[in-house]
C-alpha cells in the first residue's frame, strides 16, 4: 500500500530488489508451467507485471465493501488461469452473448 516514493531511499531500494526477486520467481513458475504445457506460452515478464498489478490494486478499490475477499479471489483466479475466451463445442458452436 505504500508508494515507494514514501520511504526513505534505503527502504525504497531494499523494497524494489524485493520486488523484482518476487517478479524473477514468478516468471521463473510460469516458465516451468510453459516448459509441462500447464500454462500457455506467454511473455513472462508481462504476465507477472499483469498478475501483480491486479493482485496489489484490489487493497486500493476493495475495502471491505462487497464482494467478499474469497469471492474476489475466486474471480481473479478464474480469470488469470481461464482466461476470458469462451468455451466452444464442436465446430466453434457455443454460447455467445448478443
Amino acid at each position: 500500500m505504500i508508494e515507494e516514493t514514501q520511504l526513505e531511499e534505503t527502504r525504497a531500494n531494499d523494497l524494489r530488489e524485493k520486488k523484482r526477486e518476487t517478479n524473477a520467481i514468478v516468471q521463473r513458475m510460469l516458465e516451468r508451467g510453459i516448459r509441462d504445457g500447464s500454462v500457455v506460452n506467454c511473455d513472462t515478464k508481462l504476465v507477472s507485471y499483469a498478475l501483480f498489478g491486479a493482485f496489489n490494486w484490489i487493497a486500493r478499490w476493495h475495502h471491505g465493501a462487497p464482494p467478499e475477499p474469497e469471492y474476489i479471489a475466486e474471480v481473479f483466479t478464474s480469470l488469470f488461469i481461464n482466461g476470458l475466451g469462451a468455451k466452444r463445442g464442436k465446430a466453434g458452436q457455443g454460447k455467445r452473448s448478443s
